[in-house]
């Protein structure tokens, strides 16, 4: 006798344990309020069999159904929340039984309508942002992989390291060639010969060069002349700044929620 009283006492403990968790079970079975409905049920019939009861099962179901991952269903849940703890036209004697069959009629409606599952408009702007998130995430690893990839391959460095041997005869010919980069002085002229060569002094080039200055494809009067291009910013840097601006906005969302 004593035994079964222990085991009694255990299963009541057990099936109150599982009402007051019905937010948790709500979740467990990802929205599914038929299977829901057939869960509470089971649970609190059964306590009521045992000559027990649970403290007020309207307030539990309530916060059960805010689980749940529609907004349209919430909506309307916490719209009949708020009539029941106002007690607008009589709701305040609304009963578990109410509850549940209003419950039931709004999800196979929602179901019916094919809008069940819908998300409110702070739900949709999370997901599109921790969409672009990912995207972004995708793009700047590419981006290092392929600067890394460059760094590694880089043909002027192979090349560089091919003509490792050539460095000296270059290095000379640049001493050799330092006068070059030597403006002439006030007074000098802009022509001169070095080694039977003529040399015109270049101020686009800053050198001594062979060509006249009103020659030079730098010169902006020249026909040929290409204005230069400007500078752009790395693309990573411009992902960098739009995913941070990504972040405050889902923070911001989410302190709205």
């Amino acid at each position: 006798m004593r035994l079964a009283t222990i085991d009694s006492k255990a299963t009541s403990a057990v099936l109150r344990d599982n009402l007051y968790n019905l937010d948790a079970k709500m979740v467990q079975l990802n929205s599914n309020v038929l299977e829901f409905h057939l869960y509470f049920s089971t649970n609190y019939n059964q306590l009521l069999g045992r000559g027990e009861a649970v403290d007020s099962p309207v307030h539990l179901l309530f916060k059960a159904y805010k689980e749940v991952q529609d907004s349209e269903f919430v909506r309307y849940i916490t719209q009949k929340e708020e009539e029941y703890f106002e007690d607008k036209n009589g709701a305040g004697a609304l009963t578990y039984e109410e509850l549940i069959a209003m419950a039931t009629n709004k999800y196979n409606a929602l179901i019916a309508q094919g809008r069940w599952g819908a998300k409110s408009p702070s739900e949709q702007r999370i997901v599109a942002l921790t969409s672009q998130m990912e995207t972004l995430k995708g793009d700047l690893k590419l981006s290092k992989d392929l600067i890394a990839k460059l760094k590694k391959s880089d043909p002027k460095k192979e090349v560089d390291g091919k003509k490792k041997k050539k460095e000296t005869n270059k290095e000379r010919q640049k001493r050799d060639e330092k006068w070059k980069k030597t403006p002439p002085k006030a007074g000098e002229k802009h022509t001169k010969k070095h080694n039977k060569t003529t040399y015109h002094w270049c101020p686009h080039h800053d050198a001594w060069v062979m060509h006249k200055p009103a020659e030079c494809r730098a010169n902006p009067t020249h026909p040929d002349y290409k204005a230069p291009r400007s500078a752009t910013p790395p693309p990573a840097r411009t992902q960098v700044a739009h995913a941070a601006e990504i972040m405050d906005q889902l923070a911001a969302l989410s302190m709205d929620l």
